[in-house]
């Protein structure tokens, strides 16, 4: 992130003002630990294990209600999976 946005002030597309504001904040992204990148394979391994949590509540809350045996350990374990899966998919997506 830093590398391109010192790409750009040689280049003479950001002034240097912006720079230095702009460099404040991805510092502090840094600092928080939410500036990451993520490669494709990784996107693509991330991507399908939120499939499989997502999937995998999905099935244990339905099982358990198929058979009518619906536990409050098997709702919670099947709403955290489903949960844990749609925040990891969303993740993905935005970045």
């Amino acid at each position: 992130m830093l590398e391109n946005l010192d790409s750009r002030l040689a280049a003479g597309t950001i002034d240097q003002h912006t720079y230095d504001a702009r460099k404040l904040e991805i510092e502090e992204l840094i600092r928080k630990g939410k500036a990451f990148s993520l490669t494709r394979t990784e996107k693509l391994l991330w991507g399908a294990l939120a499939v499989l949590m997502t999937l995998g509540g999905l099935f244990i809350f339905l099982a358990g209600a198929a058979n009518g045996i619906v536990t409050i350990p098997g709702l919670i374990i099947s709403a955290a999976m489903f949960i844990f899966g749609l925040n990891r998919l969303a993740l993905i997506i935005r970045h």
